[in-house]
């Protein structure tokens, strides 16, 4: 297939089936990626690639063979601004997705949350510890609302991803704009343990504040 055929109208309508059926057709989306030698350059009409949509479907073969054949992992969808990494919610994609270097620190254009933000929002320590041990996690970095990971964390009582946050030594007098820091939001929202842990945290110097 030709790179001059990828923009057709045929090819628009067939992709459009990719994005909402194929993801859940593991024989015809395998048969498709890798018999299609431009595969990873699809897009649909919005914008979004197949790497994107498979990173989102958890399905780590066809994520791991689009790379193979040189997807863009840093691509963005217009919509919203998230890359593979930013769309992914499985483990082992995200495994799969760190082993190709991909921008870490990416900001989405909704609201400037990073993949590490959204892990720590979803709980999932998992893939929190995954993107903190990369070693190039800005984790101090704030989104549109002024809120970093570990404020997330807080703020929804993921108390096992907070003790892995305070593993990179992040500074916790950070505000928000609501002027909050993250024992500010631990406090208002009953999580306890986490106030305590986060005061010793600071009162020990344990961190750069």
């Amino acid at each position: 297939m030709a790179p001059s055929l990828l923009n057709c109208d045929v090819l628009n309508i067939v992709f459009e089936y990719i994005d909402y059926v194929m993801p859940f057709d593991k024989r015809l989306s395998c048969w498709f990626v890798n018999n299609f030698q431009f595969a990873h350059k699809f897009k649909t009409r919005r914008g979004k690639n197949l790497l994107m949509i498979y990173s989102s479907k958890g399905n780590v073969a066809n994520v791991r063979k689009l790379l193979q054949n040189k997807a863009n992992i840093n691509d963005a969808y217009p919509a919203n601004g998230y890359s593979a990494l930013l769309f992914a919610n499985n483990k082992n994609v995200v495994k799969e997705l760190l082993k190709w270097n991909p921008d870490v620190n990416m900001q989405c254009t909704l609201n400037k949350k990073t993949a590490l933000m959204n892990a720590c929002s979803s709980g999932s320590h998992y893939i929190s510890k995954l993107l903190l041990e990369t070693g190039k996690c800005k984790i101090n970095i704030q989104d549109r609302y002024g809120n970093n990971a570990i404020m997330y964390a807080s703020i929804n009582g993921h108390l096992s991803i907070v003790k892995e946050i305070l593993k990179y030594d992040p500074i916790l007098t950070l505000v928000n704009r609501s002027e909050l820091n993250v024992m500010s939001l631990a406090y208002i929202n009953n999580n306890n343990k986490m106030f305590i842990l986060l005061c010793h945290s600071l009162q020990k110097g344990d961190n750069k504040n």
